[in-house]
């Protein structure tokens, strides 16, 4: 067992959340009555800035409007954290497609503590609208976003391959403020558990069978060359480190995760894992 410093363990947590998004389906659910109202209280009295708090439904605003910017200010905090990232980075995409500066501001927390670290780190001005990642000849709109993520509250999980590119640019550059102190692993997996493990969703959540990581690793390796160094971020496995939610769950996500990493030492014997 090696013990990594603190500064590697947050940046390898940072690089994993770009991949673990690729393998999440974004899921598009009904709107309600409540996340109706919050959203047409969300436009501000001028109508030209889109302004958003938590769980509003920006599709119902953006079609056919013409808006100068638009500000996201949720309370943010350790709890959802993912779904808080996907949020985001969907919003962005959605600003990005109607070619008007995107504003990211924490505004408050949701439990206690401060906002996460990566939440502060990813935080924008909204001066200038950004270009989306498309190939040539190669256009997204609004409709085409909308089209995809539908009114839900809960936004939609990153949504296409062109929040993952966001996504991947903003780790990449906190992972190089790191400097000489972090050298990025080839592969990171993020062995998330708890809901697959506590049932608490009802839309099909499970556990990849390991060799759908082996594949995948396999088929990078024909586009990057050989993958060295891989590594699985997951929960802590003492009590004391984890979050109440995932405390249940600690000793089985033990078993899958020593299992998954005896699996892929073996299917990558010459790579450290």
């Amino acid at each position: 067992t090696t013990s990594c410093s603190m500064t590697r363990t947050t940046a390898r947590f940072l690089v994993a959340i770009a991949i673990v998004l690729t393998l999440i389906h974004f899921k598009v659910g009904n709107d309600s009555n409540d996340g109706n109202e919050r959203s047409r209280k969300a436009v501000n009295e001028n109508n030209d800035i889109f302004v958003e708090s938590n769980f509003a439904t920006p599709c119902l605003h953006f079609r056919n409007a013409n808006f100068t910017k638009f500000e996201y200010i949720p309370q943010c905090g350790e709890h959802r954290l993912g779904n808080q990232l996907a949020e985001i980075y969907s919003r962005r995409v959605l600003a990005a497609a109607a070619g008007i500066p995107f504003e990211f501001k924490c505004h408050g927390v949701m439990d206690s503590g401060s906002p996460p670290l990566i939440l502060n780190l990813i935080q924008r001005d909204g001066t200038e609208p950004e270009k989306l990642p498309l190939k040539q000849n190669e256009s997204f709109s609004v409709d085409d976003f909308c089209d995809i993520c539908g009114a839900t509250n809960f936004g939609c999980r990153g949504g296409t391959g062109l929040a993952l590119e966001m996504i991947r640019e903003d780790m990449r550059s906190i992972a190089d403020k790191e400097g000489d102190s972090f050298v990025p692993d080839d592969a990171v997996i993020h062995l998330r558990l708890g809901d697959a493990l506590a049932g608490t969703h009802d839309y099909g959540l499970g556990l990849l069978p390991r060799a759908t990581y082996a594949a995948l690793i396999k088929e990078t390796e024909k586009e990057k060359g050989n993958i060295e160094t891989i590594s699985i971020v997951t929960i802590p496995f003492k009590r004391k480190l984890t979050r109440e939610f995932d405390s249940h769950h600690r000793h089985r996500t033990q078993i899958i995760a020593e299992d998954l990493l005896a699996y892929l030492r073996e299917e990558f014997p010459k790579a450290k894992v």
